[in-house]
């Protein structure tokens, strides 16, 4: 497991050894039923134990801003600040060449058909400030400029605790005859 050094690993299992048989099926069993019944969001791609998460069917939020984030620890970290009302749209990772991970091995197209469709005006790339987010940032861009015939793009810096993310601003708006 990510994250779960050997030392870690050891402690675990010697706790685990020393539980009761019961306890420790129960914790099996929780492991089986998470894997069976966690989904991802056929919307943005959150987990979620609906077909769509309570994100995407809060009448509450602003449908219309979608933040695009790498991974679902992204949407909690920006769930924990209480500040954004929009949807989310989970990538799942980042455009690494060297990690082999291409535009195809992420949720981008689907994003870029959810913009197509209409009723976003605005796209947050919140990305990692990386040369793959960039890359991503980029990419993505170069998709969704054509959705609507005006875009306008501008840059902002936000800073969350100790985190500080660049969140790429694009506002789609309805071509108007002047």
């Amino acid at each position: 497991m990510p994250g779960v050094g050997r030392k870690t690993a050891m402690r675990l299992v010697l706790h685990l050894l020393r539980q009761d048989t019961a306890v420790v099926e129960a914790f099996g069993n929780a492991i089986v039923t998470l894997k069976h019944e966690v989904k991802y969001c056929k919307v943005c791609h959150n987990i979620s134990d609906t077909e769509t998460c309570r994100i995407c069917s809060s009448p509450q939020r602003d449908a219309s801003v979608v933040c695009v984030v790498e991974n679902i620890r992204d949407v909690m970290a920006v769930e924990a600040t209480q500040q954004f009302r929009g949807l989310y749209h989970v990538l799942g990772g980042v455009i690494s060449p060297m990690d082999g991970i291409g535009p195809g091995d992420l949720q981008i197209e689907s994003l870029v058909r959810r913009v197509a469709a209409g009723g976003i005006n605005e796209v947050i790339l919140a990305l990692s400030t990386t040369m793959e987010g960039d890359t991503t940032n980029f990419y993505i861009y170069s998709g969704t400029q054509y959705c609507e015939p005006h875009s306008i793009f501008r840059n902002c810096l936000i800073v969350w605790g100790h985190y500080q993310l660049f969140i790429i601003h694009y506002q789609f708006t309805k071509w108007k005859n002047k």
